[in-house]
């Protein structure tokens, strides 16, 4: 019987994949918790089979939890998650190493025939990941080129993304910004295209991840008065 331990900050998914994976009849337990300081309690008071570990933990050590589980148990079974692809953690976690990566967009199947893989011994990683992997000296290396990152988006893009990133509406983001709400609506609908994010949660992960904004920061970027006029 199987024994988990899922550590995602997003209450949602993780409820909702929890209660899937105690329906498996082989999945014995399942442990949760939503940062990263518990997880490698939880961790080290009852040894799970594997952890599922949320890459965008809003504490921002998702990482840091891994390798504090690796000091209590070399041995220990990782298993990263994340809602985007993003190289930067691909890397991180492959340098680690973990047994897997899966992606949010995944089936829950995939989810357990990874979860299975990884028990058996094997790597398991998210089907649109797994072909850019190749075998370098021994270890699994991320080989194809980056995927459309922050670099993809124009100024303005990048301004906007800032705005929604320290909680303004569009509304909001379009004065600051002195443009209509359909330009600033037009732009949000492309950085989430070239970003391949469709929610404010993921966007604003992403946007701390990248140091757009702080980790606890709400701040508005500008005051609406100080944009009149400004150039679209």
């Amino acid at each position: 019987m199987i024994r988990i331990l899922l550590a995602d900050d997003h209450t949602l998914f993780r409820e909702s994949l929890a209660l899937q994976l105690r329906g498996c009849p082989d999945i014995e337990h399942v442990l949760e918790t939503g940062d990263a300081r518990t997880a490698v309690q939880l961790f080290s008071e009852h040894r799970p089979d594997l952890v599922l570990l949320d890459v965008d933990l809003s504490d921002g050590k998702a990482f840091e939890a891994a390798r504090g589980v690796r000091r209590i148990d070399r041995q220990a079974k990782i298993v990263f998650v994340s809602g985007r692809l993003c190289d930067t953690d691909v890397e991180e976690a492959l340098a680690l190493p973990a047994q897997g990566f899966i992606l949010g967009h995944d089936s829950f199947d995939a989810v357990c025939q990874g979860i299975r893989a990884v028990l058996r011994g094997e790597q398991y990683f998210s089907e649109s990941l797994s072909h850019r992997l190749s075998m370098v000296n021994g270890s699994l290396r991320l080989c194809r080129p980056c995927s459309p990152t922050l670099a993809s988006l124009t100024p303005r893009e990048r301004q906007l993304l800032i705005h929604l990133s320290r909680g303004a509406s569009l509304k909001q983001a379009a004065a600051l910004m002195a443009v209509s709400y359909k330009t600033a609506d037009n732009q949000k609908a492309s950085l989430m295209r070239k970003l391949d994010i469709h929610d404010r949660v993921a966007l604003c992960r992403f946007a701390i991840h990248e140091g757009l904004v702080g980790l606890h920061s709400h701040e508005p970027a500008l005051e609406i008065g100080r944009t009149t006029g400004a150039s679209r």
